[in-house]
């Protein structure tokens, strides 16, 4: 049953909470730009049968949470909702490993979030992490995103996002499902693929949790160098990296989901 939390300045966050009984500890995943929660139903499904306990929100923004759609005035404001989700997880929780699972946008907002308060997680995980490296955009580009993002904030453009997936049935549903995005504001983009990112790598050496970097070989959305960079960058010591070849931006929802998923289980397994 889906629930509301409300955040510190009167957000209200969709989440559902995906428990078990005796778990070997709790999974929080983090979506992606332009989607929600529901997109998560058969990872959610397959982290239940391994025995861990998910919780999942929609960000602000996006799917049923509150929040200007497809904008964000700062990246921080996502940085700190994930912070005030774990806290509630916590609470719920106790005594419980917490580890984060992160999608793209997701995985830009828990980068941010594990430089930002470290030693409180047990790990993450990432997949498709959007941390830079946006394909074919260039430097002129992405100078033009943050001095029209700073100027033109609140102007609206078509979510780029297309071959997510190398399953077209995956794309057709992803198209045409009500809950995604359809446009996001130039001060969103501004903030999550400029400002957030040059935090990012700003701050590799002091990212120190133990991580795990999944990443499609053939992602026509996030170069997978993004990944590779973060890798070699942070100071972790338990940290892991697999490209996955001829996987596109969504490895959870390829065909071989199956195998991806027991990559990332394992992991987690070795751990909790």
């Amino acid at each position: 049953m889906d629930k509301y939390f409300l955040t510190r300045d009167d957000i209200k966050l969709r989440y559902r909470e995906d428990y078990l009984d005796n778990p070997k500890a709790v999974v929080i995943i983090v979506h992606g730009f332009a989607e929600h929660i529901g997109r998560y139903d058969y990872v959610a499904k397959k982290l239940n049968d391994a025995g861990y306990s998910v919780f999942r929100y929609d960000a602000r923004g996006h799917g049923m949470s509150s929040g200007k759609k497809g904008h964000m005035n700062s990246y921080v404001d996502m940085v700190d909702d994930l912070y005030e989700i774990y806290n509630l997880v916590k609470n719920e929780n106790p005594n419980m490993k917490i580890y984060t699972l992160a999608h793209s946008m997701g995985g830009n907002i828990a980068a941010n979030f594990g430089i930002k308060h470290p030693n409180i997680l047990a790990g993450q995980l990432f997949s498709g992490a959007a941390l830079g490296y946006f394909q074919d955009v260039d430097t002129m580009k992405k100078l033009g995103v943050s001095v029209l993002g700073t100027i033109a904030s609140n102007k609206y453009i078509s979510n780029p996002a297309g071959d997510i997936c190398s399953d077209q049935k995956v794309v057709e549903d992803y198209q045409n499902d009500p809950l995604v995005l359809k446009e996001a504001t130039l001060g969103f983009f501004k903030e999550f693929s400029i400002k957030a990112s040059k935090n990012i790598f700003d701050n590799t050496k002091n990212y120190n949790y133990p991580c795990y970097l999944g990443h499609g070989g053939d992602d026509r959305i996030i170069s997978n160098k993004a990944s590779k960079r973060f890798y070699d960058e942070i100071s972790s010591e338990d940290k892991t990296i697999k490209i996955y070849p001829d996987l596109y931006h969504e490895i959870f929802n390829e065909k071989v989901k199956d195998s991806v998923i027991i990559d990332y289980i394992e992991w987690l397994d070795e751990r909790a």
